[in-house]
């Protein structure tokens, strides 16, 4: 009975261990996600002034110069680049689809780009997939014109934090078996000797009983004979 409460104390440790373990993983991986992602927002909005700094004058022609000129920096950039107008419809698209062009676009970041402040923002496509938007103003003579807006996959970025939390999870998972393993045997010494003590104070105990009634029962045996 006793050894069964062992193993299920073991089994309680072990959960405990994992459970500690993964929370803490839980906000490493979480503080993780959002260094990666706030250095990659940084990046983009940096690269979209860029386009919309070296390429002022030249995007709001929305001629094949302008179209030519986005679809590089997109290149470089790795990145699709959009130009927009100030109402938010889209002029210009690095990526050369034709059924994006004329459409207006009323997403947070192209707001607040045509408002006069360059923003980021993660959203999830249809398919699926996680991309990131980077949208900054366009300005002449201090006046919004238009705005740029970056289109960024994200993929490369939770594959890499869902490398890190398979890996934490195996060895939070590896440190709570071997921590529930390695205190087994201690658990188990601690039982024998437990085990041990108890049948030497019952010996112990044993010896002293019999020594006392030896003792009391020479007494008697004195006093009878005292008697006769």
């Amino acid at each position: 009975m006793a050894l069964s409460l062992r193993w299920k104390l073991a089994a309680t440790y072990f959960v405990l261990i994992v459970l500690t373990l993964g929370a803490t993983n839980l906000f490493v991986v979480r503080v993780l996600e959002r260094n990666y992602l706030h250095a990659r927002e940084t990046t983009h909005l940096a690269n979209a002034n860029i386009v919309a700094t070296a390429g002022q004058d030249t995007l709001l022609k929305a001629d094949r110069n302008a179209y030519y000129l986005i679809r590089d920096f997109g290149d470089r950039m790795g990145v699709r680049v959009l130009v927009l107008d100030p109402r938010g419809r889209v002029m210009l698209d690095s990526f050369g689809e034709g059924w994006l062009e004329g459409r207006v676009l009323r997403h947070e970041e192209v707001l607040a780009a045509l408002a006069g402040t360059g923003t980021t923002g993660v959203h999830t496509l249809s398919t699926g997939e996680r991309v990131l938007y980077a949208a900054v103003p366009v300005l002449r003579d201090k006046a919004v014109v238009a705005a740029v807006m970056l289109v960024a996959g994200l993929d490369d970025v939770y594959a890499a934090v869902g490398q890190v939390r398979r890996q934490l999870f195996l060895a939070s998972l590896a440190s709570g078996l071997l921590a529930a393993l390695l205190r087994i045997p201690i658990e188990l010494f601690m039982f024998h000797r437990s085990l041990e003590t108890a049948l030497v104070n019952a010996l112990v105990g044993g010896i002293d009983l019999a020594v006392g009634f030896t003792v009391v029962y020479g007494f008697y045996l004195r006093g009878r004979m005292g008697q006769r």
